[in-house]
């Protein structure tokens, strides 16, 4: 199993405009990227790959509303076009991919 293989389903509910287009630029960032064996290797790679593609580090504190505009994440529609939602990927879409990877990794210890 690859990193990418993390984001095949994508979350049902999203922050901003700018989160979907984000989690696809960090599958494709990802893509045929093995599985780090540890817990706190996968996630510097996600931390990583969200600092590479956004600017912001998502280990800072963050409020609610607390977002980073990135034009090439815009598609050219509605108020939050290109916005990323810095408190959801800290607390729903991080979150989710490490309990992915988790799954993933002790399904394959089995």
């Amino acid at each position: 199993m690859t990193m990418d293989e993390l984001f095949a389903r994508r979350p049902t509910t999203w922050g901003l405009r700018g989160d979907p287009r984000l989690w696809e630029a960090m599958r494709e960032r990802l893509r045929g990227t093995e599985l780090p064996a540890g817990f706190f290797a996968v996630r510097a790679l996600l931390e990583r790959t969200f600092t590479e593609l956004t600017g912001a580090r998502p280990d800072e504190l963050v409020g609610q509303d607390d977002t980073v505009y990135r034009p090439e994440l815009a598609t050219g529609s509605g108020m939050s076009d290109g916005h990323v939602s810095l408190h959801y990927w800290k607390f729903t879409a991080l979150p989710i991919l490490l309990d992915r990877w988790a799954a993933a990794v002790g399904h394959m210890e089995r």
